[in-house]
């Protein structure tokens, strides 16, 4: 899915969920709102309803009021006779006064005068039955003798309906009191009357019994407005009768045009904020397009271009000064890293390259010094590798216009940047090296250069310092921290070929150690060989010649008894001679008691045979050994150590003494050779072709041990070779 894809999608489901939100917290709000308008309205119009019933009942109230004042209504009422005002009202006064009835009673509730007419049908009508029953009633006598008149709704009952009726006292002479009696003046709510009503007030009015409406109002709740459906309001109004008692109700029905209007509003508000929405959706995405999607898709072709190719000098180009542009700038930046990078690891490939298919560590110190040079883009790099012999520094390596000068050239180790590098360790990056502290100028002096700027990191080969890697004059300014890393990783390159230089001395070291000692071996085998046939010869040789010719004079005097007697002993004492030294040939080449006794006991007597050989005295001790046997290997090693130790100490110690000690120390088993001899000095190195102590280290490293050798000139010799105690295991 595309970005542009994603943008779209993002911003429709967020105006989609705006509009849900909008469109419930409008529909919430504006058609509550419109709600209570609408109720508002109806409210008012049930008021207008109501007051337009009042203003019936105070019409009919002034026309009571106009007839208790004629001379007729007085005179039939002094006289307690109705016939007066009859007389006078006619049906055409009713019709005038829209009357359905007039009542005259006294005080009592008597009724002498009573006319009805239906002014509506033009016709004679019987006065209700109902009415005359209520005038008995005391209570609606005291209401209708309520001086200052009484109007309003009364129930009739027997079929008839409601009635709108209007009383006026009939005060006496002088108009102390009302004994005289009361006019009461009535119209039928029936429809007519209602429709009446609704055209005076333009409303859709009905009028309904109490009982009807009973669940809806009440003393306490005297008006209601309840919506029927979308299009129809109804608002209800309690009316109450001349009693003061609920009586009727005023419902009133109405069109909800307000809030139908509320609902258009909703669905136009709605509606214009989706074409809105559509509007900001397509300028949004257009503007996007514009200022990024375009730009963005631009810069991602330029980098999938470069990174098809594997170009990594190729780079992105994306006008303007925002956020895209910093964003292709820093692509840039990583490409140019990943150039630098590349650069990089192509010089360490030919270095590691140079490192494998040549030993030679100055070609190899060449190659990588002239790869860091070009990487850098220094003025010189060079090589200075430690001396440990004079404790300075040597320019072993070097790429510069005054290469030839600078070779060989040595300097304190303890001075300049380099020297600091090499006491604390640590890389140096210095962007002003004439005003460093650290700087060493006679360097400069020598080659007539000038350096500016230095990057000098250690080389270190298994946590030893061998030497320096520098670098100076960066062409294009200081040297930064990138720099600093290539420099030491050329350093570990450099390292690398270090040690295997050193391994490799090492290694033609050992082996021309091993050539010499191999030589001295067969010479040394050729020599016991010599030796051995010679004294076999000069010895053995001359005892058994001896014995011969005593043999043949003994044939000769074998009648001569005692002189038979006489040769028989000198050819014993020969024989004897011989034996003796056919057995100190063999000791000498491998004592029987080594292989039968055991290390310490052929010690013993090897060193008690040494001593009287060589009129030296010697001490053999042994200390804390178990009870078992040696390995062979190892108890052959010590014993012939101990010969070649007792040698040197006969052929150069000059001493008159020697200490001989085999000790077993916990894993360990420790064989001391000393003497009181000359001595000699142990950092001088030993002569070539001398096996002496030679051999004894080589036989000491094959029993996985090592030799201590501790002497000074007067002060004579102490050798200490330690193997390990695990070559010890009993032996039956």
């Amino acid at each position: 899915m595309s970005l542009r894809t994603k943008i779209i999608i993002t911003i429709s489901a967020m105006l989609a969920g705006l509009m849900v939100i909008v469109y419930a917290t409008s529909r919430i709000i504006l058609l509550d709102g419109f709600a209570k308008l609408e109720s508002q309205q109806v409210r008012r119009d049930l008021q207008r309803g109501l007051v337009a019933l009042s203003d019936d009942a105070s019409e009919l109230s002034g026309s009571a009021a106009e007839l208790v004042t004629w001379d007729e209504t007085r005179a039939s009422a002094a006289q307690a006779n109705g016939a007066l005002l009859r007389a006078r009202l006619n049906n055409d006064t009713l019709a005038a006064f829209r009357l359905n009835f007039v009542v005259l009673a006294d005080a009592s509730g008597r009724v002498y005068l009573s006319q009805a007419f239906d002014f509506r049908n033009k016709r004679e009508a019987t006065l209700p039955q109902g009415l005359l029953e209520q005038l008995s009633n005391p209570t609606a006598s005291k209401v209708f003798a309520n001086p200052s008149g009484e109007a309003g709704v009364l129930i009739l009952g027997d079929g008839v309906g409601p009635v709108l009726v209007a009383s006026q006292p009939l005060a006496g002479e002088g108009g102390q009191d009302a004994a005289r009696g009361v006019l009461i003046v009535g119209r039928f709510l029936d429809d007519a009357e209602i429709a009446q009503l609704a055209r005076q007030t333009r409303l859709s009015l009905t009028m309904l019994s109490f009982d009807q409406a009973a669940s809806l109002v009440s003393n306490s709740t005297p008006q209601v407005v309840q919506p029927v459906d979308e299009q129809t309001i109804v608002g209800y109004a309690l009316i109450q009768d001349v009693y003061a008692k609920p009586t009727l109700a005023l419902k009133i029905d109405l069109p909800r045009d307000i809030y139908q209007q509320g609902q258009a509003s909703l669905v136009y508000v709605n509606w214009s904020l989706f074409i809105v929405g559509l509007v900001f959706i397509a300028m949004t995405v257009v503007l996007w397009d514009r200022l990024a999607l375009s730009r963005l898709a631009h810069l991602s072709a330029e980098v999938s271009s470069i990174g098809a190719s594997g170009d990594l000098a190729a780079r992105v180009m994306v006008s303007g000064q925002d956020e895209l542009s910093r964003l292709a700038g820093s692509v840039n930046q990583m490409l140019e890293a990943l150039q630098r990078r590349d650069r990089e690891l192509a010089a360490l490939n030919r270095a590691s390259q140079a490192i494998l298919s040549t030993l030679d560590l100055q070609a190899v110190l060449k190659l990588v010094i002239s790869e860091s040079r070009n990487l850098l883009g220094a003025e010189a790099t060079s090589v200075l590798l430690y001396d440990r012999a004079t404790d300075e520094l040597v320019f072993a390596a070097a790429d510069s216009p005054a290469s030839e000068r600078v070779l060989k050239l040595r300097m304190p180790a303890q001075v300049g940047i380099a020297g600091w590098v090499m006491q604390n360790r640590q890389a140096a990056l210095v962007p002003d090296a004439y005003h460093d502290p650290r700087f060493y100028r006679r360097v400069d002096e020598s080659i007539g250069m000038t350096t500016r700027s230095v990057l000098a990191v250690p080389l270190m080969v298994k946590d030893s310092m061998v030497g320096v890697i520098e670098s100076l004059n960066k062409a294009s300014g200081a040297f930064d921290q990138n720099d600093l890393k290539t420099l030491e990783a050329m350093a570990s390159t450099a390292a690398i070929a270090l040690e295997n230089a050193r391994l490799f001395e090492g290694e033609r070291h050992t082996a021309e150690r091993l050539q010499a000692l191999s030589r001295r071996l067969v010479g040394a085998q050729e020599a016991e060989r010599s030796r051995v046939a010679r004294e076999l010869h000069d010895e053995a040789g001359q005892a058994l010649a001896s014995l011969m010719v005593n043999l043949h004079l003994l044939e000769q005097e074998a009648q001569r008894p005692e002189k038979v007697t006489s040769l028989a002993a000198e050819l014993k004492r020969t024989t004897d001679n011989v034996l003796e030294n056919l057995h100190r040939l063999a000791v000498d080449l491998r004592p029987a008691s080594l292989d039968h006794l055991g290390l310490e006991a052929a010690l013993r007597q090897y060193i008690e045979a040494f001593s009287r050989q060589h009129n030296l005295s010697v001490e053999f001790e042994a200390v804390k050994l178990n009870n078992g046997r040696l390995p062979s290997e190892v108890e052959t090693a010590l014993y012939r150590v101990v010969q070649e130790a007792l040698t040197n100490v006969a052929r150069h110690a000059q001493a008159t003494r020697a200490d001989v000690i085999l000790e077993g120390r916990g894993d360990r088993l420790i064989l001391i050779v000393e003497d009181n001899g000359v001595g000699f000095d142990t950092n001088a190195a030993i002569p070539e072709g001398h096996l002496g102590l030679i051999g004894i280290k080589e036989r000491a490293e094959m029993l996985n041990g090592k030799l201590v050798v501790e002497s000074e000139v007067g002060q004579g010799t102490t050798m200490v070779v330690e193997v390990p105690y695990a070559h010890s295991n009993p032996r039956g």
